[in-house]
Order: C-alpha cells, then structure tokens, then sequence
C-alpha cells in the first residue's frame, strides 16, 4: 500500500503523498477502526490469485437514516488502463446497494482529472454540478470539485453486467402491489414513493411514503422474508405476534399493522409495522450514557410476561444460542482460533452447572446495531424474528460482547450490567457461561473476526 500511496502521481489529486511506511501503518489502523465502528467499509483491490494490494476502494460517509454513502478509489499506476479501478468500483457499487440498501451513491472528484471522470460516468454516475475552484493543488492552481451521484434505480442494466440482477430481497416492490395492501390496511391512501432501507440476510425491508384521502402523508415499512426454504412465514409470523406483545407492554419496538404470511401482495411472506423515525449507531462516544439507555430497555424486554401461549410460539432461547454445539464435534473455525478450544471445552464443562434461572422473553440478538435512536432516548428495538423464551442472560452476553467489540470498551459493558442488575432487583446468574457461548458468532465469521481480533481477545480475557 505504502508504494502507490507514496506515489505523486497517484495522489495527485487526493491526500499527501506518504513518506514513510509508518503513516501505511496509521491508515491501516484507520480503516480497521472504521470498519469495526461501521462507518466505513474499505477493501484492498488484488489481482485474482494474488495478495499483493494494488489499490483501496471504499464506501464512507455512510448515513443509514437516509440510505447514501460515497465512493473513494486509488490505484497504483502501473495497473491504470486497465479497466480494474471500473471493475472494482462497479462490484463496490452493487454490493451498496445490494448488501447495504443504499438508496444513493455520491463520489467528488477534481474536474480535470479525467481518467477519474471517465470511470464515473461509465458507470452511470450523473454529474449533479461544480464547487467552483475548490482546492488548491500541487501545481499552484485552483481546481474546481465535480460532484456525481447514483440512485439505485439509475443501475438499469448496468446492475446486471457486474454481476447479474438484484436478489429478490432487494427488488422493489411493485407499485400495484403496494397499492393492493394500502387499500387494505389504509383505505383511501395513495402511495408516493417506496424506497429500500436496507437488507438482511434474507430479508429486505422497504419504506412505503403514502398520503390519506385528506393530504396527511404517513409512512410504513415493509419486511419482506424472500427464503421459503427456511420458513418465512414462521418468521413473519414468530417477528408479528412477538411486535404485538412488545406493543402491549410499551416496549419501544415498531408497531405491526399487518402480517401477509401466504405472500398474497408481494409474492413472498411479508409483515408491515409503521415507521419510526430515528438514527442507528453502532458505537458512541457517549459509551456509558447508551449502556444505561440499552440496560433499562434490555430490563423492560425482560419484564415482559410470557403466559403459555406466548412460550408456545417463541424460540427456545437457550438451546438457539448453543446453535454452534448442535452438530456435536468443534467447528473448524473453533479449532483454528487460539481461544476456540479452550471456548468449546468451557461451554461442555459449564453446561451441566448452570444455575437454575426464571427464563423470559429474549431478543437474541440485541446490540447496537439493532437499535433505533434520537436525542440520546431508545425509540425502537427492531429485528425480533430469532425472539425466544430462555436465560436473560443471553441478550445480556451478546451485548456486552459487542461493546468491547465496537470500542465502546470494559465500562460501558460493565455499566450495562451495573444498571441492568438495579432495574431487575437481582443480580444475573450463568453470565459468564453465556458470554462464553457469545463467542462463536464473530469466530464463524471471517471478516468480522478480522477487524475484531484484539478487541474480542480482550473479551474473552474478561469473561470469569
């Protein structure tokens, strides 16, 4: 990296050339935290086969409220011309609005650097206009700053050419169809813009912008769960009844307006709440201030009462959290991890000695990252579709996890637990066992575990 960042040409019109292999190290640094925080997504460009970093591409500047980020690029010189940065840039825009949701894709570059201009309008960026004469360059001069951007929809059949069409997840749903259900659910409405607001695994979730019969416009969402292999319409069903329950006893959650489980209006099953506006964060610089905000809530989730019938349909929270056991022998990825063994062998050995616990209703997955904000309050906990009957202290686990994982560090985790404790009136039992059985999740993933490596050692180290 240090070569084509030392490169004058290549930074011509970007940041300082670099003169020492250390400020190579910072960036490194840079980018890993970025991404750990995710603000930034940044990938190192390679020629199939080999290791060797040719150039960093990147989406930053990512505002989720709004669905839009920008594009960086840089490549070394001896690759230029040869349609590698328009290859590598093409994936990064797909995967934005595929993988992310994104709704916009913005890119600046100087005027007269044509090889940069050339790309962007290859790939169908359209010129939106000029800061006139806005940064001084090497040569002495002022350059003006030309700005592009792409709207999802722009892709057109440039979307197939890098890599085939959209997933049935991310296909907007038709207009006709949006219409059928607001005639339903909201009679009289007439539906003025849909848009995607991300997608999950198997899930895309949609913003449907209405106005009623009178001028008052409202806003709903669609989930739309695409995998019938694994059962989308338990899914919808399980996140519905489980919204309706938060509903009841004010937790703060989206409220369910209709469960579609037969994928009459978009040909998939489908669950429609009304949207909550907010900012999602997956990290603060007010650590302690969200660990107390995130405890309380956590502790209203696990005041909900569960009669029978709402134990009936609800997962069983312990035995899905012990998923990576299931198969009976340790998972590779276990075994190659430094800490995995010693995880695998303390989960078998804890197991048999867990204390007995009232079990309640769990998230199963409750971080940051499924948590909706504004003006430092907790508007909306969302993503309830693994929601469980089981030891409370599994949110708790997975959630501390998280701090550590996300920076926010030992304090906040342990203020979380500090707050959680007071408003439960009892301390937790079996959390040391559960953070344990927490571990797994970023070892089975590659690239989490990348840029989380030293963060979750610590974890792992704290756990007693």
């Amino acid at each position: 990296m240090f070569v084509f960042r030392s490169d004058y040409e290549v930074q011509k019109y970007s940041a300082e050339p670099m003169n020492d292999v250390s400020e190579a190290v910072a960036l490194v640094d840079l980018v890993r935290d970025k991404y750990a925080a995710r603000e930034w997504i940044t990938w190192g460009v390679t020629l199939r086969g080999e290791d060797k970093v040719l150039g960093l591409f990147s989406l930053h500047a990512w505002n989720r409220h709004h669905n839009r980020a920008e594009i960086g690029y840089d490549l070394a010189r001896s690759h230029w011309g040869q349609g590698i940065a328009t290859e590598a840039a093409a994936a990064i825009v797909r995967f934005g609005f595929e993988q992310l949701g994104l709704h916009r894709i913005g890119a600046y570059t100087i005027s007269d650097n044509h090889a940069s201009v050339r790309m962007l309008e290859k790939l169908k960026f359209q010129r939106e206009g000029v800061r006139r004469e806005y940064s001084l360059e090497d040569d002495g001069l002022y350059h003006g700053s030309a700005i592009y951007g792409l709207l999802r929809h722009e892709c057109g059949s440039y979307g197939q050419k890098v890599g085939g069409s959209m997933n049935a997840k991310d296909k907007l749903p038709a207009e006709e169809a949006v219409g059928a259900l607001l005639a339903e659910v909201e009679p009289g409405t007439t539906c003025t813009a849909i848009r995607s607001i991300g997608a999950k695994f198997a899930n895309g979730s949609f913003l449907v912008e209405a106005t009623t019969r009178g001028g008052t416009p409202f806003r709903l969402v669609i989930k739309r769960y695409v995998d019938q292999d694994t059962g989308a319409a338990t899914k919808a069903r399980l996140e519905y009844r489980t919204l309706t329950l938060l509903q009841t006893h004010g937790v703060p959650a989206p409220s369910p307006v209709y469960l579609d489980e037969e994928g009459r209006f978009f040909g998939a099953a489908a669950m429609v709440t009304r949207f909550v506006a907010g900012q999602s964060m997956l990290s603060s610089p007010d650590a302690l201030h969200c660990a107390r905000a995130l405890a309380r809530t956590l502790a209203q989730i696990h005041s909900v009462p569960c009669d029978d019938g709402t134990r009936r349909f609800l997962h069983d929270g312990d035995k899905l959290a012990l998923w990576f056991t299931h198969a009976g022998a340790m998972p590779t990825y276990m075994a190659n991890h430094p800490d995995g063994p010693a995880v695998w062998q303390a989960v078998h050995e804890r197991l048999p000695q867990l204390e007995p616990d009232q079990p309640t209703l769990v998230h199963m997955d409750y971080w940051m990252g499924n948590i909706l904000w504004d003006q430092g309050h907790i508007v909306a906990v969302f993503d309830w579709e693994e929601a469980s009957y089981g030891d409370p202290a599994i949110d708790l686990a997975y959630c501390r996890m998280d701090m550590f994982l996300s920076k926010m560090g030992k304090a906040a985790a342990d203020e979380l637990l500090a707050v959680y404790e007071a408003e439960m009136g009892r301390p937790v039992a079996n959390l040391a066992f559960w953070e344990l059985a927490a571990v797994p999740r970023p070892l089975h993933d590659p690239n989490w575990l990348a840029v989380v490596r030293e963060e979750l050692a610590q974890f792992v180290a704290n756990i007693g």
